[in-house]
């Protein structure tokens, strides 16, 4: 008989938003055989056409919430709520539903398992309040949680050593990327390529500063910048310069993005919160030379493979000093260990270890 796995805390699938969508996406595709699986599904991100029950053989709810934002611990528990009397495992991606996870764990017959995504409670965008409440949602998350799922090693650091019997380290897979050969379809200009959602964790305004002091390459944007202050503000500003071009948010259009990222000269990866960034796996994986934001987790994906930079000024000179033969061996190293280890048959082998 199939364990009937639910899976909370995504925008849904298939993925049309970020991280966590993507990892629901590929892993109810790849455990469909073996587990009667329910994604719960914001509809805001659904045309009416698109809201079927079934994906691929795998079940979708909608939830009239949204996934992020206030609402999220809202529509988190909402889905426990519809999962907890018929549910063998509950896979709960973030950490927003920890305040009630103390109502629920004492259903034995019930495996929780709860993704930190890295630590949400230092993100900028988060006010005082939303800090204290995340970083408390995410100390009773390990505390209660059957599993911890990680997906960096730097990340440890934040867990108690009484629990970390419980962590299991599961990374991102690379390998889901449409097979594409590089073409000169999608921009007539040498350009640099940055996906990242309008946060200002992603650092947008730091890498534009250094752009606009470059007239021989292009910026090119794919982000989701209408939909938040902090996006429309960079959109105003920098609209108008020739060098640096807003493509929106075609993130439901992978075909498209890795024509971008098979073209780009660089990818510029600003994401400065913790944990390992899809979309910097995915750069990986597509062969793109990667100037990373500089942090321990970024570190960490990519095993110091890529340049990091700390500042616009860095990244400037890092652009203008970079030599073809440091770009080959540097793309080589970060393509060979993305398709070692930065696949789905690797996270699906460690998900089976406990489900």
């Amino acid at each position: 008989m199939k364990n009937k796995l639910f899976i909370i805390g995504s925008a849904g699938i298939p993925a049309r938003y970020g991280g966590f969508e993507t990892f629901a996406e590929n892993i109810s595709k790849n455990l469909i055989n073996s587990n009667d699986i329910t994604v719960f599904c914001d509809k805001s991100f659904y045309q009416n056409n698109e809201q079927f029950k079934t994906w691929n053989d795998i079940n979708r709810c909608f939830m009239p919430l949204p996934a992020n934002g206030f609402f999220s611990p809202f529509y988190d528990l909402i889905s426990l709520l519809l999962s907890i009397k018929v549910a063998d495992v509950i896979l709960i991606l973030g950490t927003g539903i920890g305040v009630f996870l103390p109502l629920f764990s004492c259903v034995k017959k019930i495996k929780f398992i709860v993704h930190l995504d890295g630590v949400e409670w230092q993100r900028p965008k988060w006010n005082f309040i939303a800090k204290r409440y995340l970083r408390l949602a995410a100390r009773l998350c390990v505390s209660f949680a059957d599993y911890i799922m990680i997906d960096n090693s730097a990340l440890m650091p934040f867990i108690p050593l009484k629990h970390q019997n419980k962590i299991l380290q599961v990374k991102y897979g690379g390998d889901h990327l449409p097979v594409i050969a590089k073409d000169k379809s999608v921009h007539d200009r040498q350009f640099a390529l940055v996906i990242a959602r309008a946060e200002s964790e992603n650092n947008l305004l730091l890498i534009v500063r250094a752009f606009e002091k470059l007239k021989n390459i292009d910026l090119i944007i794919v982000s989701d910048w209408c939909k938040t202050k902090y996006g429309r503000r960079l959109f105003k500003t920098f609209d108008n310069r020739m060098n640096i071009i807003f493509r929106g948010s075609i993130f439901n259009n992978p075909e498209l993005l890795q024509r971008y990222r098979k073209q780009c000269q660089f990818y510029i990866h600003g994401h400065s919160a913790g944990g390992t960034n899809p979309s910097l796996v995915e750069a990986m994986y597509s062969g793109c030379p990667i100037l990373a934001y500089d942090t321990v987790y970024n570190r960490e994906t990519t095993q110091n493979h890529a340049f990091y930079f700390k500042n616009s000024n860095e990244l400037l000179k890092q652009i203008k000093s970079l030599q073809y033969d440091d770009l080959s061996v540097s793309v080589r190293k970060m393509q060979d260990y993305a398709k070692e280890f930065y696949t789905w048959k690797i996270v699906i082998k460690t998900l089976n270890t406990i489900l």
